[in-house]
């Protein structure tokens, strides 16, 4: 077959298939999910390469980011292994994040579970409710100390494709294995167009596929919350802020003020609209012309912090409530807080540096604006001291071919 004809039925087959999720469901049941063609051909070109396949999901919300299918097709017509790797542990607590894992297990015997963060924190330190408040600044090591590249590599005998929804941090999981940053990192979903290949060591080969969004009958609220939507493409986010207003008290731990109560200590019932009015006072968001509270863009920030983890809204596995004494007793519960405490101790040498979010309106409005413009929004690059070694920067540089 020649690479017009494949093309040609790629392209008649994608068409069959978007029709009949759209004969079979209406536009508003659906939630926002991958129309371009060129990104699935993506995922099946990187599929063809693999030997093992690396899902990465985020840990406040894994079963947004899981889709079955997937996980039926690679495991089942392709016969290929399947990693999950439920990223970003340090935005949820470590019982949290082994309940996750059991149900993982429980309901996907086949997968391989792997925890990972590229930013392991120590959670022996109290975590006060208004450190919302405080937005982290993380320099000096960065990637080179991220939890997890030994037990994924334990879970693997050769990796070739990451694999995940948007903004997920599929690309921040590649620079945390190799230990610097050798692929392009964003906020913005959808920052990486085409798969991006990089040699751990001579016989395995990481690949960074773009992010792909299945269909599904989510509420499109809970994909803005998820970063799976770019939030400066939102039209109307206040549904959004109201659903995440609806899980967490975001007026109390933003210390916000009703705009309509007199006295602050009187109980007044809170709208998305009044968070939303009640953040742009606070911030000093006004619009340009008749000097309003800007409430649009106070629902955007609203939203970033949410997707950032500043605001952190983690979804429960079934069960977990009643459960969850026996979570926290866990011995494994124990285990990633040892491992967290091992990694990412309190003074180290890493460096943060903490401001207010009411200190400054200006750096934000720039974020705001920036956050998702094309080609912008590039995190820090963690730097690596002058004259450190290779294995420093990659512990499986020294690894030869019959060891990995």
């Amino acid at each position: 077959m020649s690479k017009e004809q494949l093309m040609s039925q790629e392209e008649r087959s994608f068409q069959d298939y978007l029709g009949k999720i759209h004969g079979a469901y209406s536009s508003e049941k659906l939630s926002y999910f991958e129309h371009n063609l060129e990104t699935w051909r993506q995922l099946w070109r990187v599929l063809e390469m693999s030997d093992i396949v690396l899902l990465i999901t985020d840990i406040r919300h894994p079963v947004v980011n899981f889709p079955p299918a997937l996980y039926e097709y690679v495991t089942g017509e392709l016969g290929l292994a399947l990693v999950l790797v439920l990223n970003k542990v340090d935005l949820a607590p470590p019982a949290l994040v082994v309940a996750w894992k059991h149900y993982f297990h429980q309901h996907y015997p086949q997968l391989h579970v792997v925890l990972f963060t590229s930013f392991p924190r120590d959670p022996r330190t109290p975590q006060d409710p208004s450190s919302v408040l405080k937005k982290s600044r993380r320099r000096g090591r960065g990637w080179t100390r991220a939890l997890g590249p030994e037990q994924l590599l334990r879970a693997c005998e050769a990796i070739t494709v990451g694999k995940g929804f948007p903004n997920v941090g599929k690309s921040s999981l590649i620079n945390g294995l190799v230990g610097r940053k050798v692929v392009s990192v964003s906020r913005t979903p959808g920052h990486t167009r085409y798969f991006q290949t990089y040699f751990l060591t001579p016989s395995v080969k990481l690949c960074d596929c773009p992010g792909l969004i299945f269909p599904s009958l989510l509420p499109r609220q809970l994909q803005v919350l998820a970063g799976i939507y770019p939030i400066a493409q939102i039209q109307e986010p206040y549904t959004a802020v109201g659903y995440l207003a609806s899980r967490i008290p975001v007026q109390a731990l933003l210390h916000l003020r009703h705009p309509e109560a007199e006295d602050p200590s009187a109980e007044h019932p809170w709208c998305a609209w009044d968070i939303c009015e009640a953040w742009a006072e606070k911030r000093g968001y006004k619009t340009a012309k008749a000097a309003r509270n800007d409430v649009y863009r106070a629902a955007n920030s609203l939203l970033r912090l949410a997707v950032d983890g500043r605001l952190s809204l983690c979804f429960h596995p079934p069960g977990y409530s009643e459960q969850k004494g026996t979570w926290e007793s866990h011995p494994e519960t124990t285990e990633l807080v040892v491992l967290q405490g091992r990694v990412g101790p309190a003074g180290d040498e890493e460096e943060e540096e903490e401001e207010e979010l009411s200190s400054s309106c200006e750096e934000e409005g720039e974020e705001d604006r920036d956050a998702d413009e094309e080609g912008e929004g590039d995190e820090e690059t963690p730097t690596s001291a002058p004259g450190s070694s290779l294995a420093g920067r990659n512990p499986y540089a020294l690894l030869g071919e019959d060891e990995c």
